[in-house]
């Protein structure tokens, strides 16, 4: 997710695209509630705190965002949101009429109830409203989680394959749950739910932190405040019902790829090297690149915004690449390691799932949507390659974000 490169204003087209922009700085949203009328509340669980959110690579956890978290649950509906500062909100849950997930920057999609059971465990987890499942399977095994003797036990998951628990061998008490998700890109994912921390109170261990890693980010959730039996708003279960709009329109349009859609991106710093490399030497280039980029933004201690991407100024015989990390603040010049930025600008976007010589199909895609859309890239791309495969090892699984510019100033 990139967090920070999101300027969450008004889009140029009335699109479906810039309708979800729109919806997300509260503009042009149709209220969900008659003023006259008294709103309709429900009694649940609300738990709410601080959030501190990681990008998580085979070097370790790079911190990138802090924000406020919170969680409501009343009976089969439930709604976790992840505000993060100045970068949007991840949310996912189920209201009335829909399960839903809905990023900052893939965007909103909506899942059927069998998709949502992986994150419905999720949220009971956390909410307190549900416990390791008894274990199931003759293969438990004794294991070490950190300190602690363990058994760690599978299940079968209701999306295929195996959702896997760890549990303390002399309480019982979960220590982590790896539980296969709906990624809202078409396809599943594990997101391991692991107890950061816990408070006994009397016999029983209550987890007082949360580390939820979901894709390539961990988020480390701080339960502040624990309300059972609380009467709230049933508008806060809800998904707004413009981007519930949206994306119905983004899946019918995307024909089950991810959705190519626009936005604005805010200019920010990058630290980079740039260089003419062959064409054929591209991969090796980037793995030199990227890792000195790396070092240099970590020796200065500046706090780094997204994963590193790459971006092409030029194609033929030789291409004249850019890599490195968009940071938080200027770094100081330091060999061929170089402060740059990247202004501000409208962009065309969408993810590649799998491996990266298949990408190649993901810009022919791109640039398909835009003739259909009366649109021309004014400048060549750029793309954030946001899984380290030094930690997941199937190509299938790689994530890697695409950008056109479309103006701007570029």
């Amino acid at each position: 997710m990139m967090f920070s490169l999101i300027r969450r204003c008004g889009a140029r087209r009335a699109s479906a695209t810039s309708l979800f922009v729109a919806a997300l700085c509260g503009a042009g949203v149709a209220a969900q509630d008659d003023e006259s009328e008294p709103a309709e509340t429900v009694t649940g669980t609300v738990i709410s705190g601080p959030v501190e959110a990681s990008w998580v690579t085979s070097h370790g956890a790079m911190p990138v965002a802090r924000g406020e978290f919170t969680l409501h649950a009343a009976g089969d509906l439930a709604r976790l949101s992840i505000d993060l500062e100045a970068t949007g909100k991840f949310a996912v849950g189920r209201d009335a009429e829909s399960a839903w997930l809905l990023d900052p920057v893939a965007g909103p999609a909506l899942l059927i109830d069998e998709d949502f059971a992986g994150w419905e465990t999720v949220i009971g987890l956390v909410a307190g409203l549900r416990v390791a499942p008894e274990q199931r399977r003759d293969d438990v095994e004794e294991v070490q989680s950190e300190d602690r003797e363990a058994l760690r036990f599978e299940t079968d998951s209701p999306h295929g394959g195996t959702d896997a628990w760890t549990v303390a061998r002399d309480s019982g008490a979960l220590l982590n749950a790896e539980i296969r998700v709906a990624d809202g890109l078409g396809g599943f994912r594990a997101v391991s739910l692991r107890v950061a921390a816990a408070t006994r109170i009397k016999n029983a261990e209550i987890p007082s932190v949360w580390a939820l890693h979901l894709a390539d980010f961990e988020y480390r959730l701080t339960p502040k405040s624990i309300r059972r039996d609380h009467e709230f708003a049933v508008a806060k279960l809800r998904l707004d019902p413009t981007i519930r709009t949206v994306a119905r329109a983004a899946a019918e349009e995307s024909g089950g790829d991810p959705a190519v859609t626009t936005l604005e991106v805010a200019e920010v710093h990058t630290a980079t090297i740039r260089q003419k490399v062959p064409m054929a030497d591209l991969s090796r280039a980037l793995a030199t690149m990227l890792p000195e980029v790396h070092a240099a933004v970590q020796a200065q201690g500046i706090r780094m915004l997204t994963a590193p991407f790459a971006r092409y100024h030029s194609f033929g015989a030789e291409v004249d690449l850019e890599a490195g990390i968009v940071v938080a603040t200027p770094i100081e010049e330091k060999g061929r390691v170089k402060a740059r930025r990247l202004p501000g600008c409208t962009v065309a976007t969408t993810w590649h799932v799998g491996p990266y010589h298949e990408m190649r199909s993901t810009h022919e895609r791109i640039m398909g949507w835009l003739g259909e859309h009366g649109l021309r890239a004014t400048g060549m791309p750029w793309e954030i390659y946001w899984t380290d495969p030094g930690l997941v090892t199937d190509p299938a699984q790689w994530r890697t974000q695409i950008f056109y510019p479309l103006g701007g100033d570029r």
